[in-house]
C-alpha cells in the first residue's frame, strides 16, 4: 500500500523517498516509534525533500541519501549544539528550539552551557536560577521539564544518560521527536527524525 492520499506522481515520488529513507536508516528494520508513514506531515516534509533534491526526476534511495548529504554539507549551518555528540548539550538545543527561531536560540545556549555545562549541574541548580537564565526564551515549562530531566538523570540513573527511545521517552515533556533526535545525533543511531 502506498502512505501517499495525492495521486500527483511527484508526491508519490517524494513519499516513496521518505519511506526508503526511513527505511535504510532503520537498518531495514522497518519503521520505528513515533513515525507514521501515512501523515501528511511526512508526505509534506518528503515532497519538500524531493524538490529540493529530486528535481531531475526519481532517485532510488542510495542517491537519494547521498543527494541529501551532499546538500548539508553545502548549505547546512553551522552551529554549536552540531560541534558535539553530548546528549545533555543535544537535549538542551532540542528543548529551546521547540517553538523558537535557530537564531534567538544560538546566544541562549551558549549562555546555557556556560552556566549548566553538565546534566549534574543543572540538576544541583535552584529553580529560580534556571528560569532566570531562561528569561526571554518564553514557554517556561521546557526550563522546567529540562531541569526536571536533568534531576531524574542525575538522581534515578546516577548521571547516565539514557539512550533507547523508551528511557528518553520517561524523562518529563521529552516526545518522539526530541527522542530520535537525542539517538541520531549523539549516539548515532540509525533511527529517522521528523518534524514539521
Amino acid at each position: 500500500l502506498n502512505p501517499c492520499r495525492s495521486t500527483m506522481p511527484r508526491s508519490l515520488s517524494a513519499c516513496s523517498a521518505v519511506r526508503a529513507t526511513v527505511w535504510e536508516r532503520s537498518g531495514g528494520m522497518g519503521l520505528l516509534a513515533g513515525v507514521n508513514v501515512r501523515s501528511s506531515i511526512v508526505e509534506k516534509v518528503g515532497l519538500r525533500l524531493c524538490r529540493l533534491l529530486c528535481s531531475d526526476g526519481r532517485v532510488n534511495k542510495t542517491d537519494f541519501g547521498r543527494r541529501l548529504r551532499v546538500w548539508f554539507r553545502r548549505h547546512g549551518r553551522d552551529l554549536p549544539w552540531r560541534q558535539t555528540r553530548d546528549p545533555y548539550a543535544i537535549l538542551v538545543s532540542e528543548m529551546m528550539l521547540q517553538q523558537t527561531t535557530v537564531a534567538a536560540v544560538v546566544p541562549y545556549f551558549e549562555r546555557w552551557m556556560k552556566r549548566f555545562p553538565s546534566v549534574e549541574k543543572l540538576a544541583a541548580a535552584g529553580e529560580s536560577e534556571v528560569l532566570t537564565l531562561w528569561q526571554g526564551l518564553g514557554y517556561y515549562r521546557r526550563a522546567r521539564n529540562l531541569h526536571a530531566s536533568a534531576k531524574k538523570i542525575d538522581g534515578d540513573w546516577s548521571g547516565k544518560f539514557p539512550q533507547d527511545y523508551e528511557g528518553l521517552r520517561a524523562l518529563p515533556g521529552i516526545g518522539d521527536y526530541t527522542a530520535q533526535a537525542v539517538r541520531a545525533f549523539a549516539y548515532d543511531q540509525p533511527v529517522p527524525v521528523l518534524d514539521a
